[in-house]
């Protein structure tokens, strides 16, 4: 999907509010998930494959730049550290997690836990997570044009997954 969804990512990640991005981008995650666990035909595996690694990358960049948004500036820096954190702490978890369900589910069970937290994702930032038009939160915020816009950032997420693809493919198969 890299460098291919950022990049289609980049064409629409200012036009909506992040919080809806993210709704959608996890309601493809799930749908195309269940969609991958059920599929045998090869051809139809690659396409959800990458059209679940292209929500995630979607569901990733809208995330991050949400979850400063929505903060007071005067604690922006340190609240946003503070839940990336938690993000990485928990993510220690999630593979543990990942591997019992497989052992004990199967693909099924992996992308039903999967499609469950994603529906927590839906309820919890559609119903309760802050609109965040993209204009400034308070009179002490950056002004737009200072902020560094979402598209900016899927498209350097676009650059930097093309690179390292390319680092990684030299590193697995010293060919590339």
């Amino acid at each position: 999907a890299y460098p291919l969804a950022p990049l289609l990512a980049a064409t629409f990640a200012d036009r909506f509010e992040r919080k809806w991005i993210i709704c959608g981008a996890a309601a493809a995650i799930s749908v195309f998930g269940l969609a991958f666990s059920q599929l045998t035909e090869p051809v139809l595996l690659i396409a959800s494959g990458v059209l679940v690694t292209g929500a995630n990358m979607t569901l990733s960049y809208a995330y991050h730049a949400y979850q400063t948004e929505v903060f007071p500036t005067a604690i922006r820096a340190r609240a946003a550290g503070l839940v990336y954190s938690m993000s990485r702490l928990s993510a220690t978890f999630s593979g543990f997690i990942v591997a019992f369900m497989l052992k004990e589910a199967g693909v099924d069970g992996v992308f039903g836990l999967i499609t469950a937290a994603m529906v927590i994702v839906i309820i919890a930032i559609g119903v309760w997570g802050p609109n965040v038009p993209g204009g400034p939160l308070d009179a002490s915020s950056p002004s737009p044009e200072h902020a560094r816009p979402a598209a900016q950032t899927a498209l350097a997420e676009a650059i930097l997954g093309v690179y390292l693809s390319r680092v990684i493919c030299a590193e697995v198969t010293q060919s590339c």
